[in-house]
């Protein structure tokens, strides 16, 4: 157990990230471009909000001793451990579409399996998108080329976090995703006011400006 920066809750404890994941490797390119192959994640599927965005997405030929390890399962984690210092470290929850195919991350990520016995898998995702961790990656990314900088396994596992109960992992994503909710629906009516707003606007234009070929309203009237 980690000696964290402050004191947590009773049943609470600080632990590194390589202490409750039972897999932290790299991912694969397989062989060769195969239509009815692998489909293989590349940095570009992994969304601004921690989503995987299924589109454009790389069939290849993979060798079966490379699925065994790296075929990926409902609450795998997949990151960018190799691109610019923006985007490293960026982190998705991986859920099946149920389109009966096989997915692996690419060589530019990193697949990471929670053990269900100490973490629950959407805990751990919702920790790799905290500031903290953000700031974590950034800061041990190394490269010389600003345009690419790599986050390496071993100091990827150094990432440490507090890890409550699972009864309490559990309760902590409800609460979370009950916000996020709130905040999507806030967007909604906001986008939702800004065309009602637009449409009241080209209406008052509308009564405003003449029609092609009427002539222009006398100055002053009105």
């Amino acid at each position: 157990m980690a000696e964290g920066p402050y004191k947590l809750p009773k049943g609470w404890k600080w632990v590194r990230l390589g202490e409750v994941v039972v897999e932290c490797i790299g991912g694969t390119w397989g062989t060769g471009d195969d239509p009815d192959g692998v489909g293989v994640l590349r940095p570009n599927n992994i969304g601004e909000n921690g989503e995987i965005v299924w589109k454009d997405i790389r069939w290849r030929a993979v060798p079966v001793s490379q699925l065994q390890k790296r075929r990926l399962r409902n609450g795998d984690i997949i990151l960018t451990k190799s691109n610019s210092l923006e985007q490293v470290g960026r982190a998705a929850l991986f859920r099946h579409p149920n389109d009966g195919r096989i997915y692996v991350p690419s060589n530019f990520l990193q697949l990471l399996r929670p053990d269900p016995s100490v973490v629950w898998p959407e805990y751990l995702h919702y920790m790799l998108r905290t500031r903290q961790y953000v700031a974590f990656a950034q800061r041990m990314a190394i490269g010389s080329s600003a345009s690419l900088k790599n986050l390496s396994a071993r100091a990827l596992k150094e990432f440490m976090f507090p890890l409550p109960p699972l009864s309490e992992q559990r309760r902590i994503v409800a609460r979370i995703k009950e916000l996020m909710e709130r905040v999507r629906e806030a967007k909604r009516l906001r986008e939702e006011a800004r065309k009602d707003a637009d449409r009241l606007m080209q209406a008052a234009l509308a009564e405003v400006f003449p029609r092609p070929g009427d002539s222009l309203p006398p100055a002053g009237a009105g």
